[in-house]
């Protein structure tokens, strides 16, 4: 009978934890929802229509960006689709803010597989490597990963306490996208040989 009350703490413990999880990832520091409308030329009417400002329905966030199906299949091979979901629907504002920063929901329960879900997780989303324009997609350009990663023997440093420094090798300056693959589990280019 004393096991009831232990386990309901402990789940009540790990319930806190996890949304102090998703606190950390809302606190990134990237444009919120609003900024991004903004810098695209769209005025606060066109979310929050003519009367008194507030929250936005998902209604008026799908009249634009099309149907949850056809959102889905527009974030498709991002990892853990985040508009494909056990979640039927879910509300756009769990993740999508408007005026404060966004945060990854699914990460709650869900950790990072790919490098793509490690930014998505940490705030960074896809037009920060890919670009704005969907014609841009496809494999990141060794110098978009750099820009933000600082330059490689900075990046040798920040994984020296590693045996095997995967930025330390005899082939100089290796390409990211060698290990790092973005949508799909990254690989140990190393471990072919070593």
């Amino acid at each position: 009978m004393t096991k009831k009350p232990h386990l309901l703490m402990v789940l009540l413990v790990t319930a806190f934890v996890l949304a102090m999880g998703a606190v950390a990832l809302a606190k990134n520091g990237l444009p919120s929802t609003a900024d991004v409308h903004g810098q695209m030329g769209l005025e606060c009417a066109a979310c929050h229509g003519t009367g008194k400002p507030g929250d936005v329905s998902m209604d008026v966030c799908l009249e634009c960006h099309g149907s949850y199906e056809e959102l889905a299949k527009a974030t498709s091979g991002t990892g853990m689709n985040p508009h494909d979901s056990h979640y039927i629907d879910l509300e756009c504002s769990l993740c999508h803010h408007g005026h404060t920063d966004n945060e990854d929901f699914c990460a709650v329960c869900h950790a990072p597989i790919t490098t793509a879900d490690k930014h998505m997780a940490a705030g960074v989303g896809c037009s920060a490597c890919h670009g704005k324009s969907p014609a841009k997609r496809g494999e990141v350009p060794m110098e978009t990963c750099l820009s933000c990663h600082g330059p490689y023997e900075e990046l040798a440093k920040k994984t020296e306490s590693n045996p095997r420094n995967p930025h330390t090798s005899h082939y100089e300056d290796l390409d990211c996208n060698v290990c790092h693959h973005g949508h799909s589990v990254d690989e140990d280019f190393c471990a072919q040989c070593h």
